[in-house]
């Protein structure tokens, strides 16, 4: 009668560091498929809802333009006409009929939301498509300001220095630092964020 041999300590271990070359093959194989399926189509998304709602806020769309045309109705008024931590107004003139708008902007801390209101309509959310809960898309605010509260919008006057944002007269420059993120935690919604800032000087920011 033959009796079965076991194993032999070397040949545990070989078997056990061939498994583990295996493991890593495939995780360096799969992790990057994975990345490219899941994670870069959610990270693209996020990237680009930050883009657009900073875009529309600062350069603006086809409904109105954005801080950086900002300027004052009449002599001696001042492009922004009301500043807080969450909530910014300002006004400008098109250059082809000198015709006047009033553009609000806020921030929603409980919707996680970004919205404008053009000439005293509805408050609209930006980037729209944000607007739907199936987006999963929110903003939170980025930076605290000078005061050590949460800001979506930012202040500095001529000199750089940061102030609360009064008087409106003093604003030189407003910064708008924030947290886009998305996704609802599932595979296919993996949780993903994006840091952005950007910044914009109101040039013509009284007369």
């Amino acid at each position: 009668m033959k009796l079965s041999r076991g194993y032999t300590l070397v040949e545990v271990v070989i078997v056990a560091l061939v498994g583990t070359v295996v493991a890593l093959t495939m995780v360096e194989v799969f992790v990057p498929q994975l990345d490219f399926l899941f994670f870069s189509p959610q990270r693209t998304r996020i990237y680009q809802a930050g883009d657009d709602l900073l875009g529309m806020i600062v350069e603006g769309d086809d409904k109105a333009r954005g801080l950086r045309f900002a300027g004052p109705l009449s002599a001696g008024a001042s492009a922004v006409t009301a500043a807080s931590a969450d909530a910014l107004t300002y006004t400008y003139l098109t250059d082809t009929d000198a015709s006047s708008h009033t553009i609000v902007l806020t921030y929603d801390s409980v919707a996680r939301q970004a919205a404008r209101q053009i000439d005293g309509g509805g408050a609209e959310v930006i980037p729209y498509y944000a607007a739907a809960a199936a987006s999963r898309i929110v903003v939170d605010r980025l930076e605290n300001n000078s005061l050590g509260s949460p800001a979506f919008f930012r202040y500095y006057d001529s000199s750089g220095t940061e102030f609360s944002g009064t008087p409106v007269t003093n604003i030189y420059r407003v910064d708008i630092p924030i947290q886009v993120s998305a996704g609802g935690g599932g595979v296919t919604g993996l949780e993903g964020q994006a840091a952005m800032k950007t910044g914009v000087e109101i040039k013509r920011y009284t007369t």
